[in-house]
């Protein structure tokens, strides 16, 4: 009859991949899997390191009253020593994407200021407004032109950059 062994205090830690520093502070206690005894590891938690993956933070909570624990390491992506890359990831879609929002939206202000300039233009009798109008219409076009090319430049950086972090 085979029973399950309780270590009472004890943590079995265990990652993903195998061989993962485990460390307390700046003390290296080993390599996973290892059984660490709670009561002499008490406090902060625990660092797991890993070349080539993010270091994983394990909190006090999370280990506490535990016997076994299987940490999952994540991928470190080129040029990227931080542990919350997905988050900058993240951060960074949703600031080129507003940036994109934000230069269309502007040229689509452009484009009905640059409508209206036109409609006076056609609609005036007066030499010297109409004049004006057309040069009013010619520049709300150019700026319609830069807003939409920076924002698609917007979007299109953005979307390179974030295949880039997350392949």
């Amino acid at each position: 009859m085979n029973l399950p062994v309780e270590f009472p205090h004890r943590l079995w830690l265990t990652s993903h991949p195998a061989e993962a520093e485990v460390w307390k502070g700046d003390k290296l206690l080993g390599l996973t899997p290892i059984l660490l005894d709670q009561r002499l590891y008490s406090g902060s938690g625990f660092r797991l390191s890993h070349e080539g993956y993010a270091d994983t933070l394990l909190s006090s909570r999370l280990i506490k009253n535990r016997s076994y624990l299987l940490a999952e390491l994540h991928r470190k992506h080129p040029g990227s020593g931080s542990p919350t890359i997905s988050s900058r990831v993240g951060t960074w879609l949703w600031r080129g994407a507003g940036a994109a929002v934000l230069l269309g939206t502007a040229g689509y202000i452009c484009q009905k200021r640059a409508d209206k300039a036109y409609s006076n233009y056609l609609r005036t009798g007066h030499q010297g407004r109409m004049n004006q109008e057309y040069d009013r219409a010619v520049h709300y076009d150019k700026l319609t032109g830069i807003f939409y090319v920076a924002g698609e430049i917007s979007l299109g950086v953005t979307l390179y950059f974030a295949v880039e972090k997350i392949w």
